[in-house]
């Protein structure tokens, strides 16, 4: 048997396990989703094979990857969203909504 032969099973193994990790943790431990998917991709890297330093090396590339791509919408939506707070704008729009959609109203109705 070969390493390809093994690696196949084993990475999708390592890929089962981290998910039911990562949706354990978010919803029965209440651990914030930043942290259950680090774990969790942790978990895929060496359930998966790789060694511990490439796993490390793997997330910290892939986040940077990703934060140089979403980092600006992310920071412009927390200044935006910390604005609307200080200036009581969020709370105004919600009750303009409440009153455009009536009384007891607010929740969807596929709840």
């Amino acid at each position: 048997m070969t390493d390809a032969a093994v690696a196949g099973p084993q990475v999708i193994i390592g890929l089962g396990i981290a998910i039911f990790v990562m949706i354990y943790l978010v919803l029965k431990t209440r651990v914030y989703a930043l942290l259950a998917l680090i774990i969790a991709a942790s978990l895929a890297g060496l359930i998966g094979g790789m060694p511990p330093n490439e796993v490390i090396s793997a997330i910290t590339t892939g986040f940077g990857k990703t934060l140089s791509t979403i980092g600006l919408v992310i920071g412009f939506g927390v200044m935006m969203g910390r604005i609307l707070e200080v200036t009581g704008a969020g709370q105004r729009m919600a009750y303009a909504i409440l009153n455009l959609l009536g009384k007891n109203k607010e929740e969807p109705r596929w709840r």
